[in-house]
């Protein structure tokens, strides 16, 4: 993997325009009050169900056929999303009904990129100056009382209150088995899950191919940034950023030069068009999911400079890591975070996301793992080989369902 070499040129970032504010959508009726409202109706997300379920399959060669059949073995099922958007009515109705507060889930759930097993990331949003805006602490340590009371006929009695820079509530549907954070006004995550699921939906082979790339990351134990190694968000980023500017031609475009005023760090996050208004692109790219799985590892080995670039979904473009340490140097926004071995830009606040890879054992086992995938795939162009459940007998199991948020 190229840590040093010759230097290409990016593009300025000393005068970027991160576009307009977004301007309220027009809404009819019941949808104009819950704008006015700042919240959401969650059955209204029901319509992502149909969204997800439409998807495509053009492959032809084997490693693509491989790869669409992981796919759909990983992928969440209608049954799945179902039942979070009937968690998320209950928690929506009981934190309005006892505080007036709103709700909107984030994550997997509903950016397209859901499995299975992924669990389910909700967020609450204060109407009025308390609880969350003072003291998100002492507020989720009052929901976890309210939660035990209201909804201890599914929810485990053991709901943890982990009091990091994030608080977050973790939860357990004993009966649907899905895993539950609750957190406090996270508008840059529900803005992220947005632009994830314009994305997923710009091109059929999107959604398939991050779910194989998540499902080898797990397998090659390379996704975990509590452990020093890439989050499932920033090998996400990795993926469209290859898209745009590994694969040629272009898979996708970056929606923030395309809609500038729909994806912008001011929108009003109540509003953002999910599940309308979906970006209609046919790509010049006609390759298999086989030939971008392989691109994927080819260009993060021979042509990503790990050492000079951050991958940016934003621009298009590869930045220089310098520009991006200055940006945060400028509004002091913890500059040494680009010290990491693994930059790649959050599109809407700019901070680094591969900020958890400071270890260089770990970005060591992260080069071995591309280089092994790359090598691997140009030998034999086999999954189960990539992924190390390869059988010589011709009776192979299906791969195992796991969480690959």
């Amino acid at each position: 993997m190229n840590r040093t070499g010759n230097k290409r040129p990016y593009q300025d970032e000393s005068n970027s325009d991160l576009g307009s504010s977004s301007k309220s959508r027009r809404v009819e009726n019941d949808k104009a009050i819950a704008l006015e409202k700042d919240c959401v109706d969650p059955q209204t997300f029901r319509g992502l169900s149909q969204i997800f379920s439409k998807v495509e399959n053009h492959n032809q060669d084997p490693l693509s056929r491989k790869m669409w059949d992981l796919f759909q073995n990983q992928c969440q099922r209608d049954v799945e999303f179902n039942r979070k958007i009937d968690l998320w009515n209950i928690f929506d109705r009981l934190l309005s009904n006892e505080y007036g507060y709103s709700t909107h889930v984030f994550g997997s759930t509903i950016n397209g990129f859901g499995c299975r097993k992924s669990d389910m990331d909700i967020c609450v949003f204060p109407t009025r100056d308390k609880h969350c805006n003072k003291n998100s602490v002492a507020f989720l340590g009052e929901l976890r009382r309210l939660l035990k009371r209201k909804c201890g006929h599914f929810l485990n009695s053991n709901i943890e209150l982990i009091a990091a820079k994030v608080p977050i509530l973790k939860m357990y549907d004993q009966v649907n088995q899905i895993e539950i954070d609750l957190s406090c006004a996270n508008t840059e995550a529900v803005r992220n899950s947005h632009l994830l699921m314009w994305y997923s939906q710009m091109d059929w082979r999107v959604r398939p191919l991050v779910v194989n790339i998540k499902y080898w990351a797990q397998q090659a134990d390379i996704n975990d940034a509590k452990n020093m190694t890439l989050s499932s968000y920033t090998l996400t980023l990795m993926i469209l950023h290859y898209l745009q500017c590994g694969a040629r031609p272009p898979v996708i475009l970056p929606l923030h030069q395309r809609h500038p005023k729909i994806f912008n760090s001011d929108s009003n996050v109540f509003s953002l068009p999910f599940t309308e208004d979906i970006p209609k692109f046919t790509s010049e790219n006609k390759q298999f999911l086989g030939a971008l799985f392989y691109g994927f590892f080819q260009y993060f080995n021979e042509e990503f400079d790990f050492a000079a670039d951050c991958g940016s979904i934003r621009r298009g473009v590869p930045m220089h890591i310098e520009d991006c340490y200055r940006y945060s140097k400028d509004r002091r926004e913890n500059p040494r975070q680009w010290e990491a071995y693994v930059c790649m830009e959050e599109p809407f606040n700019r901070s680094n996301t591969g900020r958890a890879v400071i270890s260089r054992e770990k970005f060591d086992q992260i080069l071995a793992a591309f280089d092994r995938a790359q090598k691997v795939l140009y030998r034999n162009m086999c999954l189960d080989c990539l992924n190390e459940t390869c059988r010589s007998s011709h009776d192979r199991k299906p791969p195992q369902v796991v969480q690959i948020d």
